[in-house]
């Protein structure tokens, strides 16, 4: 009977994953997948190209020992893989067959792909592991497989597609009493380090829930002094490892980028069958639309079984209550309406400020109501047949609902991901024509984002540096030197093997002309004004 039930775990794994395989593939296409199509990610818009960019510099540059960081890219000062969330343990795995990779070479549409098939294998491990019923394990993975704000983060900021990591902490949580918990705590926090900072906080959330639970259950002072230790250590232990030590924390103001306390409720942005509610501008990182079949599936779960929900949930509404208020920020709103304001010291929001975003770090409660109300119907359909029909039925309904609500979504995103429209603008043939083989640094001055970012890749393409990056945040100048003031150039700073590039005209300083080297100026028509060495 064991034998048999592991054989139909195993399946149900194999189908969730099948299911999350379908599903992005449907909507993201087989050809971005292709790590030689870089199209979409160039072209596609959102912070996609930035993490491109950042893979592309940091491949080409030297290992060094700060592990994470490169002197090619905001040259001469350098910046990191971490800054330019391009995903640095993708970005470390790729670079050490950097020899043997083509020259051009994406991994963010298998990283995407790689997300999906973990949600979909780890919400069934989960709800298998607590109904131990094929069908609401299948109908829960699909649901958490269609979280709308997956989806966005695709589009927009791949990286964070990992939402694999909140499912692991989750189940975690459930193998609390396991010898091998330790070891999974210390192993997704150093995973999640190297990914995205933004996932630790949602981490050590789930960390307190598990702390919560071992109380509950009266586990071992042992197990309860460890699990008290290996999160915080594995934190510690992988913020000096990573080079995090040399990033400058603060970001903007905390709360710049919060949730508004409609986001549950809210599409937004994105078209679906409840309408959109008013928010600030800013607050698109808030982002956090359940769904109608999932808002509905929360409704039937506390008409059918409020007191096992009730029960379950009690000890952790106080730590989710506290995350929906970090999230939301010291200022709540709900549409354009002030719910509270909580008065904080100078010194704490500087501190928050970190996280800049704090409207992302309520993503664990989609997963976590979705696998409650998953739960406490599973319990109701074990008291009669009746009701086990009923209650099936009322999640298959709401998944299809889910996936009604979300189709058009679906629809947009599946065609902005064969058809991106943010096409950088092109440079003449002059342009790299003319670039000696012994140049080696291309300093750009501001002007045009598009027109900064096409010189980037062919900065990045002839292996030279470049003095520009979009950082999500600053770093230390580790490798000393100063960023270049495009406007205080004079001949005495211009180097034979490198070239200037003006943007904007009136930004070149008048006695340039007289120079030896190269200076490119771009007006209506780009000139190269060649002075011999």
């Amino acid at each position: 009977m064991v034998m048999f039930q592991n054989k139909k775990e195993l399946f149900c794994i194999f189908s969730g994953c099948l299911i999350a395989l379908i599903f992005i593939i449907a909507i993201f296409s087989p050809e971005n997948v292709d790590p030689l199509n870089t199209n979409w990610v160039t072209n596609g818009g959102g912070d996609n190209l930035q993490h491109y960019l950042g893979w592309r510099f940091y491949r080409n540059s030297s290992w060094n020992r700060y592990l994470f960081f490169m002197r090619d890219l905001s040259y001469p000062v350098g910046t990191s893989v971490i800054v330019t969330d391009s995903n640095p343990l993708f970005c470390f795995i790729f670079k050490i067959f950097k020899n043997v990779l083509p020259e051009t070479f994406q991994f963010n549409g298998i990283w995407i792909v790689l997300s999906y098939l973990l949600i979909g294998s780890l919400s069934v491990k989960i709800s298998w592991k607590l109904t131990g019923n094929f069908m609401l394990s299948l109908l829960s993975a699909l649901i958490a497989i269609l979280n709308p704000v997956v989806l966005q983060r695709a589009i927009i900021h791949d990286t964070l597609t990992a939402h694999w990591i909140i499912l692991f902490g989750i189940f975690l949580i459930l193998q609390d009493d396991s010898r091998w918990n330790p070891v999974g705590w210390f192993l997704i926090t150093e995973a999640t380090l190297l990914i995205h900072f933004y996932f630790i906080p949602m981490l050590a959330f789930l960390w307190v829930l598990q702390v919560i639970h071992m109380f509950i259950k009266k586990r071992s002072c042992t197990k309860l002094i460890a699990a008290f230790i290996v999160f915080p250590v594995s934190i510690l232990l992988g913020y000096y490892a990573a080079g995090y030590t040399h990033i400058l924390p603060q970001s903007g103001s905390f709360g710049e980028l919060s949730m508004n306390l409609n986001a549950f409720i809210n599409p937004d942005s994105i078209p679906a069958m409840l309408q959109p509610r008013p928010r600030f501008s800013l607050q698109y990182e808030g982002f956090n639309y359940w769904g109608l079949g999932m808002i509905m599936l929360v409704l039937f779960g506390l008409v059918f079984s409020v007191k096992t929900i009730f029960r379950k949930s009690f000890p952790y509404i106080l730590p989710a209550a506290g995350l929906i208020v970090l999230a939301a920020s010291n200022i709540g709103y709900f549409d354009k309406r002030i719910i509270y304001q909580i008065n904080l010291p100078e010194k704490i929001l500087s501190t928050l400020s970190v996280f800049r975003s704090s409207g992302r770090l309520v993503w664990p409660l989609y997963y976590l109501v979705l696998f409650t109300v998953i739960y406490s119907l599973s319990q109701v359909m074990e008291s009669s047949g009746r009701k086990r029909i009923i209650t099936q039925g009322i999640v298959v309904i709401c998944a299809v609902v889910q996936l009604y609500d979300l189709h058009a979504f679906h629809t947009q995103t599946s065609f902005r991901f064969r058809n991106p429209d943010n096409t950088l603008p092109s440079l003449p043939s002059t342009f790299t024509e003319s670039i000696p083989e012994d140049i080696k640094h291309i300093y750009c001055s501001e002007g045009d984002s598009k027109m900064k970012d096409t010189i980037a890749l062919v900065a990045a393409e002839k292996h030279m540096t470049y003095n520009r990056s979009a950082n999500a945040r600053e770093i230390e100048h580790i490798y000393g030197g100063d960023p270049l003031n495009m406007e205080n150039l004079t001949c005495g700073m211009i180097d034979v093997d490198s070239i200037y590039v003006y943007l904007d005209p009136q930004m070149i300083p008048s006695d340039l002309e007289s120079c030896t080297g190269f200076i490119i100026i771009r007006n209506d028509e780009w000139s190269m004004l060649r002075r011999e060495k």
